[in-house]
């Protein structure tokens, strides 16, 4: 079974403050397990990408935290209108869901 980023609308949460209040919890019980990444960011429903950070760099998931674009970039921002800001050996450029390079 994947699990999946969004909360569906028939969720266990009643609202979206309980439903980061548990998020809250469930991260302090998590505290003895290694985490695979340092950060996560927004997630955009509309290209199913998250980014996500580990020692320093940037990369992005999917909704079922399956990696689209491996872990490379000194810096990402979230996706918008289907393309994200990011920097690779300086270098700064836009990219697609995909993680091809596309115009600004």
């Amino acid at each position: 079974m994947k699990t999946c980023w969004r909360i569906p609308p028939d969720s266990l949460f009643r609202s979206t403050s309980e439903a980061i209040w548990h998020l809250e919890f469930l991260k302090k019980i998590l505290v003895g397990l290694k985490l695979i990444y340092d950060e996560v960011g927004y997630y955009d429903p509309a290209v199913e990408r998250i980014w996500v950070s580990s020692n320093n760099r940037y990369g992005f998931l999917d909704e079922h935290a399956e990696v689209t674009i491996p872990v490379q970039y000194e810096y990402a921002e979230s996706f918008d209108r289907g393309k994200a800001r990011v920097v690779l050996n300086g270098r700064t450029f836009f990219t697609n869901p995909v993680g091809m390079e596309v115009p600004e």
